[in-house]
This record gives C-alpha cells, structure tokens and sequence, in this order.
C-alpha cells in the first residue's frame, strides 16, 4: 500500500491506531491482510543504456483483527464481511522506473483516495487530498 507510510495502515477503520496509539509508539499488527494490485506499465525510452518505464497503479487493501478482544479501543479493528468496502482503503498514484537489466529502481509517487480511519465521511473517499501531501516510495524492483 504505497500510498501509506510503513504502518500507518489500518487496523480495519480504528481511529485508536491513528490518534491514541500513534501518540505512545503503538506499533500496527494484524492477524488478517487483504491487498491486490493493479498497475498498466509503459516505457518511456533509453537514455545511456538505462531503460526507463513508468506504470500508474493502484492498491487496495488493509489488515485487521479477528476479533476486536472486547476492548472498546479495538472497536472498528476487527474484520467483518459486512463492513468490508468501509474498511477497505485504496491508493493510486504513479511511478517512474529505471531499468538497469540486472535490477530495476522505482520512485513511486501516490495517494490515499480512500482512507478507512475517515469511513463516516463518504467512506473515506477523497478525504483532504492535496497536490504535494502525497507519499513517495523508493523500492528496488518490483513489489511482486
């Protein structure tokens, strides 16, 4: 998901992860993860033997609990069928590629456009984006 930082996802759409929580160093963890893919990737052209491509994608997914362990802080954590298009979150963003044969360097430039931690706003769609509030990733070949 790479439009959010290093766990800052989820849990589920608990806004206990995104305020108390994040405030002591809790760290995220779950027992269920949902993700999937889908990227249209193109090249660019060749500069110096380098190859560069570039694709536009977009994430979607989320981790949660099995249960919410009867704690009221857990409450929206933990996975229900019913409530999975509130949990769900969705990215999308574009990427830039160097192509060096033996590997592949990519610098991905995304967005949130659905978050779950804002589902009672239009289900998190949309919510506060900004041209220059998106998130890069700098990753070395492919993520699958």
């Amino acid at each position: 998901m790479r439009a959010w930082q290093v766990r800052q996802l989820g849990i589920g759409s608990s806004r206990y992860f995104d305020t108390a929580a994040s405030a002591k160093g809790i760290d995220r963890f779950g027992d269920i993860q949902l993700e999937g893919n889908i990227e249209y990737r193109f090249n660019l052209g060749t500069l110096f033997t380098v190859k560069f491509k570039s694709a536009f994608f977009t994430d979607i997914g989320n981790i949660w609990y099995r249960t919410d362990y009867n704690d009221p802080r857990y409450k929206g954590a933990e996975f229900n069928i019913n409530k999975l298009y509130t949990d769900i979150a969705v990215g999308a963003g574009t990427s830039l590629r160097a192509d060096f044969d033996i590997f592949l360097i990519r610098f991905d430039w995304s967005y949130k456009l659905k978050d779950p931690v804002y589902s009672i706003d239009n289900f998190g769609w949309f919510h506060d984006i900004q041209l220059l509030r998106g998130q890069f990733q700098l990753g070395i070949n492919y993520p699958f």
